[in-house]
């Protein structure tokens, strides 16, 4: 499907009276088209300018609303070409295991010394001296 074309099917009735965002929304729309099959997978997303233009809304909007559903594996973002629907079909890191993150953090040398604490609920807290 041309990116043109899926500018009619993610066509959706942004409600600008309501409590729930209009990233929100728009989110809510394009997962609703994944999971219907409207969007198959691979097709690539109308970029963030055109989606902004065509539905009349902030393109922080649209960016907003497309890294929630990166976040959630439902699209990917592919250097130079955009954004396509990505059902499951590749592995989408979610987040660096927090020892290979103080690897790096060791490795870069910066900040130099850091002392980790914990709030009452049990969150660390990180105070660079």
């Amino acid at each position: 499907m041309k990116r043109r074309d899926l500018l009619l099917v993610l066509q959706p009735v942004l409600d600008r009276n309501t409590r729930t965002s209009l990233c929100d929304q728009l989110s809510h729309h394009i997962a609703r088209a994944i999971h219907n099959g409207e969007l198959a997978d691979g097709d690539y997303l109308p970029s963030t300018r055109l989606m902004a233009k065509h539905l009349g809304i902030s393109r922080n909007t649209v960016l907003q609303a497309y890294e929630e559903l990166v976040a959630v594996g439902l699209i990917v973002g592919v250097p130079g070409s955009g954004m396509r629907v990505c059902q499951g079909t590749e592995v989408v890191p979610t987040a660096i295991p927090s020892v290979e993150l103080q690897r790096i953090v060791r490795a870069a040398r910066f900040p130099a010394r850091i002392i980790s604490l914990t709030d009452q609920d049990g969150n660390p807290l990180y105070f660079n001296y």
